[in-house]
């Protein structure tokens, strides 16, 4: 978790190509990667007063992985955005849950609650381009959706789960496309296979 929080400045820099000119989701962007930064930070410091060290090298070479591969369609992106987020939140939710420590139970809490946020605000995001082009979008979230890989899967090779088959977390999150595309994920996946 502290590589992929670590990633953001690449992340963000990738999205921020794709956004550069729009003030609403550039905005959001800025502000996450400095939250997302204090994720990394307080996370990093944790493990290292613990004595687990994650050396620079190390997150250099995470980083490193797809520096230069560039987000190609906005909207997916967008989407990556908004799900990764949410399972984040999830993720978090139950670290805390799981922790036995009060200081890293706070901490984890905290980064729970910060990506939530991060998550309704990609949402809010999402919704507002929808008004542009309903159907196009919605066929793009729908079809990330479906075919979901979190963005921490840039850093590492396995994104790391606090609990298998979260089923709130999965429940939640098809609530929400259901919200805001007006189509059951699973209504849209028996019209794909027909």
């Amino acid at each position: 978790a502290t590589l992929i929080e670590s990633y953001a400045p690449v992340s963000h820099r990738r999205m921020l190509e794709l956004y550069w000119d729009d003030i609403d989701v550039s905005g959001v962007l800025s502000i996450q990667l400095f939250e997302e930064y204090k994720h990394y930070y307080v996370l990093h410091r944790y493990l290292e007063t613990i004595g687990h060290h994650i050396s620079e090298r190390e997150i250099l070479d995470a980083r490193r992985k797809n520096v230069e591969t560039p987000y190609s369609d906005p909207i997916t992106s967008l989407t990556k955005y908004f799900t990764s987020e949410h399972f984040t939140g999830y993720f978090y939710t139950r670290l805390t849950e799981q922790a036995k420590d009060p200081v890293l139970k706070r901490v984890l809490s905290l980064i729970a609650a910060d990506e939530f946020r991060h998550s309704g605000l990609y949402y809010d995001l999402l919704a507002d381009k929808m008004e542009r082009d309903r159907v196009g979008i919605t066929r793009k979230i729908m079809d990330f959706a479906l075919h979901f890989e979190h963005f921490g899967a840039e850093v590492v090779d396995e994104v790391p789960i606090s609990m298998q088959n979260d089923f709130k977390a999965i429940v939640t999150f098809a609530r929400r496309i259901e919200t805001l595309t007006g189509i059951n994920p699973r209504d849209w996946i028996k019209r794909s296979m027909a």
